[in-house]
């Protein structure tokens, strides 16, 4: 039984994908210059759903730019976690820079 499920509508029907928890699913969503890629993944030590963001270069240079991280604690509430370069942008001092939603 799949553990993500996600879906994606461009120009024709809206399709869709399943991924297990030992496999996780990836999205890469790109024009030639940016990009944005999605990658939701089952953590190793504690079993919790996790999402990672990046942003990317597009088609043309695929590589990270970004990079942000999105979980959900044991209490329920949601922690989102910024990369290196996004902390910089935003002049943040503190490693690892996490926010609760």
């Amino acid at each position: 039984m799949s553990h993500f499920y996600g879906s994606m509508k461009g120009s024709r029907k809206e399709k869709t994908c399943c991924g297990h928890k030992s496999t996780g699913m990836t999205a890469h969503i790109r024009g030639w210059n940016s990009g944005v890629k999605i990658d939701a993944y089952r953590s190793k030590n504690d079993l919790r759903d996790m999402f990672t963001i990046r942003v990317t270069g597009g088609s043309k240079n695929p590589e990270e730019v970004a990079c942000l991280e999105v979980y959900q604690n044991p209490n329920g509430e949601f922690s989102i976690y910024l990369g290196e370069k996004l902390r910089k942008a935003f002049s943040i001092k503190s490693r690892p820079w996490t926010k609760n939603i």
